[in-house]
């Protein structure tokens, strides 16, 4: 994830807060804080998935990394496959991910 300029990974869920491993916070769900990103549920339960969610995005974008030469390399066969689609997808998220 060289380049990035979100907080490295791995992150974790600390109860409502998602912290990097230098215990950073990156994302509350329950309190403003100048350098995390608030998310305000509707409930306990949304905030838990969301903040377990967030927490596991390094951890995805580095997957989706991983895994779009092998589908790019079958999608260069020629071929009109899924696989093409999951490409497109994985490129897409890498993007949105890396806010590029």
């Amino acid at each position: 994830m060289n380049g990035t300029k979100h907080t490295p990974g791995p992150w974790r869920t600390c109860g409502l807060n998602v912290a990097s491993d230098g215990e950073r916070v990156v994302a509350s769900c329950h309190a403003d804080s100048p350098d995390s990103v608030v998310i305000r549920p509707t409930n306990t339960e949304e905030c838990m998935a969301n903040a377990q969610l967030i927490a596991v995005a390094p951890d995805l974008l580095a997957a989706c990394e991983a895994a779009l030469p092998s589908l790019s390399a079958h999608e260069q066969t020629g071929c009109d496959c899924p696989d093409s689609e999951a490409a497109r997808m994985l490129r897409a998220a890498i993007t949105k991910a890396k806010g590029i």
